[in-house]
């Protein structure tokens, strides 16, 4: 569902429900979802960029740092409870080497919906877009690498 207005195309999720039981088939489901939350977050800021107005800029700006504040949560859960457990039986580097990856880009994309937020910068569709993009890119390569990776 990757095109010019939602560029972040979603993981794919089962549509056959599997046997009772089989923990890491659900296990998969439940990260599939999950990463599609992100996706869809990334896909709406993307698309909505250019239509926020001066009096939705707060809100708008709320909305995409709590959207990335999920995502943070979402890796330092991942990488303190579920990656220990994984790497038993999987080789778990890469994916914690992706989130080091764009976690930098996301942070100065914080900064600046956080200066919108506060009125000490100027709301502008084109640098939130490229601000965006330049985390977005690579963490939606991420959610849908690791839910693959994951499950090979």
């Amino acid at each position: 569902m990757a095109d010019e207005q939602a560029p972040y195309a979603l993981c794919d999720v089962p549509t056959v429900v599997g046997e009772p039981g089989d923990y890491a088939e659900s296990f998969y489901w439940d990260m599939a979802i999950t990463h599609n939350c992100y996706l869809r977050g990334f896909n709406s800021a993307y698309i909505n960029a250019p239509k926020v107005t001066p009096k939705d800029e707060t809100s708008f700006m709320g909305y995409c740092l709590v959207m990335t504040q999920a995502l943070k949560e979402h890796h330092d859960m991942e990488e303190e409870v579920v990656f220990p457990v994984l790497e038993q039986k999987l080789d778990m580097h890469n994916n914690e080497e992706q989130h080091k990856a764009f976690l930098p880009q996301m942070f100065e994309f914080n900064e600046y919906c956080t200066k919108v937020r506060a009125q000490k910068e100027k709301y502008d569709a084109m640098k939130f877009r490229t601000l965006l993009r330049g985390f977005a890119d690579n963490g939606a390569q991420h959610l849908l690498d690791e839910v693959l990776l994951s499950f090979r």
